[in-house]
């Protein structure tokens, strides 16, 4: 069965999904159905084809796929209540991406560059330059005001989001 043919109706005919918990389960055995792979994402096999699991959330609940990407707002990538989904563009949703590991600083936004600490933001794929700084910690905040005028969709850093 191609993606585009499995329905919202279907699916609920088949499995449960309960908003709260994100869980879905099937509704013959009332087993959880979801299994987390390696990158962090729960995947569920359905009409024996594997989903991601809060993709099948969100047709469940809006009885249409989304047009685009499913952003986890708190970032947990295996959280899927309905409270912590929301579609996004690619664009809206790198706008809520962690820390890269690589990261010299610990700050997002801020590289060290010759002698001083660089602040720079992403918009619409491009890097924009922010400033240039004498400590990590000025270079982010200014990064912190320019995230707040052109980061719409995610304004404040997901290290400070609830959760």
């Amino acid at each position: 069965m191609a993606k585009t043919d499995l329905t919202a109706k279907r699916l609920r005919e088949i499995i449960n999904y309960d908003p709260i918990t994100g869980i879905l389960t099937s509704r013959g055995s009332g087993a959880d159905i979801g299994r987390i792979q390696a990158r962090g994402y729960v995947h569920v096999t359905v009409f024996g084809r594997s989903y991601l699991a809060h993709r099948i959330a969100w047709i469940f609940v809006n009885g249409v796929w989304p047009t685009n990407e499913i952003d986890h707002i708190n970032g947990d990538r295996a959280d899927n209540r309905l409270t912590n989904l929301r579609e996004a563009t690619t664009s809206e949703n790198a706008q809520n991406r962690k820390t890269r590991a690589d990261n010299t600083s610990g700050f997002t936004g801020v590289r060290p560059h010759q002698s001083a600490w660089r602040a720079d933001i992403k918009i619409n794929g491009k890097y924009k330059f922010v400033g240039s700084y004498s400590t990590p910690e000025l270079a982010y905040a200014a990064y912190l005001v320019a995230k707040i005028k052109v980061h719409k969709f995610q304004p404040i850093p997901r290290r400070f989001v609830g959760a």
